[in-house]
């Protein structure tokens, strides 16, 4: 009796998503931080290092370093690139 209410509670659980990706991460690209500041932060060298502490050539760098072990496959969704990883991980 109660593997079977489990097996129904689990059952129902699984019906009640709505979505496969969240609006919120399906816009990252258009409205996520990384892409609306990134772009203007490589224009000047002092914010991009006073927002990372570190020069655009020492990120360029580690990026290089740590991109083959970074990157993933794009399946259903689109996947995070090394760079914002990065970006990510020191912010």
């Amino acid at each position: 009796m109660c593997l079977l209410h489990l097996w129904r509670r689990r059952r129902l659980k699984r019906r009640e998503r709505e979505f496969w990706e969240h609006s919120i991460v399906a816009t990252r690209t258009l409205e996520g931080a990384y892409y609306t500041l990134y772009g203007t932060l490589q224009l000047d060298w002092r914010k991009f290092f006073n927002y990372f502490r570190m020069s655009t050539s020492t990120f360029d760098y580690i990026v290089d370093r740590l991109a083959p072990h970074l990157e993933r496959q794009n399946t259903m969704r689109e996947s995070i690139c090394p760079q914002q990883m990065l970006a990510v991980t020191l912010r």
